[in-house]
């Protein structure tokens, strides 16, 4: 059974003290802006258990998430299998819910790249898609942040919802191909993946954004490059330790890695 770490979350099976909590969670109208209507505690409930039971069968769905040594449950991210007929299905789907106090942290988009590792380099998937309700825009910014893109010729009613207000969807993909999705690469193995001191990181992350003004020179203007791991980790934003895995990045990005690459190797050097 596999359960991924990012630099801030943990993405794990589903204990019982979570149904409570995701009850809430799923409880709060604002939550469920974007649904039908907020669940019972009986439907949560349901959610939750199917999603355990997956998790136990196949080793992957949608995890519970808990920020590290911090919180114990904040939502869930992960995995799962459309259970609907549509022009994309047979699909593996990239998904999240979070508590409304873990809003805007970037813990869903955390957690998506935990995810979307997973699905490419572990199951070995060509394709991942996402999918959400047309007014849904905080969901469609991060399947955007994720490198996912919608054709809007993909667009579609989602036949289990009768709400007219959030029946039409929208669908977002992400491929395994160059240049359209995570490239497996190895991190050097003198590395460890975590934890960077808070200067240190602090330091990183100005590295990065003091490169975000400036384009890299002899680098066109969109091309995508990548970040190792043990690098962008410095940032609080890659990938679990289990997995080796590059991150997309904007080109103007791209002497931002070289410089962290700089910083953080010494400071991530195995003692």
């Amino acid at each position: 059974m596999a359960e991924l770490e990012t630099a801030r979350l943990r993405l794990r099976q589903w204990r019982p003290d979570d149904l409570e909590l995701f009850a809430r969670l799923n409880a709060d109208p604002e939550v469920m802006r974007y649904f039908p209507s907020p669940l019972t505690r009986e439907e949560s409930d349901r959610l939750a258990l199917g999603a355990q039971e997956a998790i136990a069968s196949r080793g992957w769905g949608l995890w519970a998430v808990e920020v590290t040594d911090e919180i114990p449950f904040i939502g869930f991210v992960g995995l799962a299998e459309p259970r609907f007929a549509a022009h994309f299905t047979p699909a593996l789907e990239v998904g999240w819910r979070l508590d409304r106090p873990f809003w805007g942290h970037g813990y869903a988009t955390e957690g998506g790249r935990a995810a979307l590792a997973f699905a490419f380099q572990e199951l070995g998937r060509e394709e991942v898609v996402s999918f959400t309700t047309v007014l849904n825009e905080p969901s469609r910014r991060v399947m955007e942040r994720l490198g996912m893109t919608r054709n809007p010729e993909d667009d579609f009613d989602h036949p289990l919802v009768d709400d007219p207000r959030v029946r039409p969807h929208v669908l977002y993909r992400l491929g395994r191909v160059a240049g359209n999705g995570p490239t497996a690469v190895a991190p050097p193995s003198s590395t460890r993946l975590w934890p960077l001191t808070y200067e240190e990181r602090g330091e990183a992350r100005k590295t990065t954004a003091s490169a975000t003004s400036r384009d890299s020179p002899g680098r066109p203007s969109g091309i995508h490059s990548v970040v190792p791991v043990w690098a962008a980790r410095a940032t609080g934003v890659a990938i679990g330790p289990q997995l080796t895995t590059f991150m997309r990045m904007p080109s103007r990005l791209y002497s931002a890695a070289t410089d962290l690459a700089r910083l953080a190797k010494p400071a991530l050097a195995a003692p």
